[in-house]
């Protein structure tokens, strides 16, 4: 294939996808739109020109009322389930940040307490001085 032809690796991504959504809807007619959202590796999510997902339903694009507000629901459903897993972790971080504050507490005040100790044998100690 001639370099001029090849597809971007977004083109090609969203191609397969919009693929296997027509090939779901045409097996399941329950199925009216799909929309896929992509998270791409390092700065590509913030890179101009780079797709961020695909939606389509059965005849093509949705532009239909009943097909919006059912994707938005679906979305703001899954927007849901994505925070709730953030917060989740949050929390998990939280307890380990303060488990391992206290640990880093308890070091350098041992720390101290070896350095202190050691300054006062060399001062006790009469071939340090």
């Amino acid at each position: 294939m001639p370099d001029e032809e090849r597809k971007t690796f977004d083109a090609d991504v969203v191609d397969r996808f919009q693929q296997l959504a027509q090939d779901c809807m045409l097996d399941h007619p329950e199925l009216c739109n799909v929309a896929v959202s992509f998270c791409w590796k390092g700065g590509l999510n913030d890179t101009h020109g780079v797709r961020r997902g695909l939606w389509i339903g059965d005849d093509g694009p949705v532009l239909d009322l009943p097909g919006i507000f059912g994707a938005l629901h679906q979305s703001m459903k899954m927007l849901d389930e994505q925070a709730d897993r953030a917060f989740k972790l949050v929390n998990q971080l939280r307890e380990e940040a303060v488990v391992l504050g206290e640990e880093v507490v308890k070091q350098k005040t041992e720390l101290k307490k070896l350095e202190g100790d050691s300054g006062d044998k060399e001062k006790e100690d009469p071939e340090t001085l």
